[in-house]
């Protein structure tokens, strides 16, 4: 009961407070300027940020050698005594340690630790919004799944997802990645890959750019058939290149949801594209409903946030054929308890495992099965 009993006991404004307290003289020193380490999507946002705040952003950090031609990107050997880092990196757990291992009194923040304690700075990633309240206003609800867990692995790693999200801090994240990672790699737990054969249909619901499918093919080189879905056009056309020698492949080029229909994608690459009601061009939705037509079935399912929807458009299929599935549980605050709920009410004799893939917020996944 020992994270029962810290939910239970769980107060926003005290997680505040103590966090506050502890970059108290980093916050009281920023405006006096500071490095961003990360060139990607997310350090341009936090220079931007900064730029609003009037922030001077001395120069970037890379540990990658050939970033440093760029203007103002640096290795992390102009650090010095006191400078003040940004993280902006979803590495951000094993950069600080980078940092901490120059011994030289560097301070440094994770980006969005940085938005939840100073309002001046919005939250880049969806996951990280309203995450203290969330949890705080769903105590009941996080418990539940904590006793919904079918092994003690499962219980440990959803744990320690939720400490971290109460807490911000990176060690429970860690010890989730540690515990996961003995018992397979990223949507392929043992618990799944020992109910999967040739004759498995493997739905890979946010294909991207074809990864997941390749992995799925050296485990299971005989896999008979894959259903592979995903919705932005450039990424397709990488995916069918990167994976033609393979014949037992049908694309899908739409996104998934609850019904057969058109919507908008937001393309803005790098994995993270998502669908809604405006964006960069229409695309078609399916629903998975007329593609799952047996029990020996395997759906991974990583799409952004928009996994409810097509769980919903799935729901038939799930009482039917009872398929395994593989969600992603931390596009948004809450898809935790939600999605799971939402499983479990379509088919009650599922099982639940949950494992953690990175050393960051990202890639909880829950395995229903």
């Amino acid at each position: 009961m020992k994270y029962e009993t810290f939910i239970e006991e769980y107060s926003v404004s005290k997680v505040y407070n103590k966090i506050k307290a502890s970059y108290a003289s980093m916050i009281r020193d920023i405006d006096k300027g500071v490095y961003i380490w990360g060139t990607g999507k997310l350090g341009k946002y936090v220079k931007k940020q900064c730029e609003k705040n009037r922030i001077t952003v001395i120069g970037f950090i890379d540990n990658d050698a050939e970033k440093w031609a760029e203007e103002k990107t640096f290795s992390a050997d102009v650090l010095q005594a006191n400078a003040i880092v940004i993280i902006a990196s979803i590495s951000y757990s094993e950069i600080a340690k980078q940092i901490d291992g120059l011994n030289r009194g560097i301070k440094h923040i994770y980006y969005e630790v940085l938005a939840k304690i100073d309002n001046r700075f919005e939250v880049y990633y969806p996951g990280f919004l309203n995450l203290f309240e969330e949890i705080e206003e769903h105590k009941q609800e996080y418990i539940d799944i904590l006793s919904m867990c079918a092994d003690v692995i499962s219980y440990e790693v959803l744990g320690n997802i939720l400490m971290y999200r109460m807490t911000l801090d990176t060690a429970y994240i860690e010890e989730a990645y540690k515990i996961s990672a003995q018992h397979g790699k990223q949507d392929f737990d043992e618990v799944i890959t020992d109910r999967i054969n040739d004759n498995t249909t493997f739905c890979d619901v946010g294909g991207f750019d074809g990864d997941t499918t390749e992995q799925y093919l050296k485990l299971f080189p005989n896999a008979r058939k894959i259903i592979f879905f995903e919705p932005d056009h450039e990424v397709m056309k990488i995916a069918k290149e990167k994976l033609k020698q393979h014949n037992q492949i049908h694309y899908i080029n739409a996104a998934v949801g609850e019904k057969n229909t058109t919507g908008y994608l937001s393309a803005i690459g790098g994995g993270a594209s998502s669908v809604g009601t405006k964006g960069d061009y229409e695309i078609e939705i399916v629903s998975l409903e007329q593609f799952i037509k047996q029990s020996n079935t395997y759906v991974k399912m990583d799409i952004e946030g928009y996994e409810a929807p097509a769980i919903k458009g799935a729901e038939i299929a799930i009482k039917t054929y009872k398929p395994l599935l593989g969600i992603s549980l931390y596009h948004i605050p809450g898809d935790i308890h939600k999605l799971t709920k939402q499983v479990m009410t379509y088919c009650p004799d599922y099982k639940l495992y949950v494992r953690h893939y990175t050393l960051s917020y990202a890639d909880t996944l829950g395995y229903f099965v």
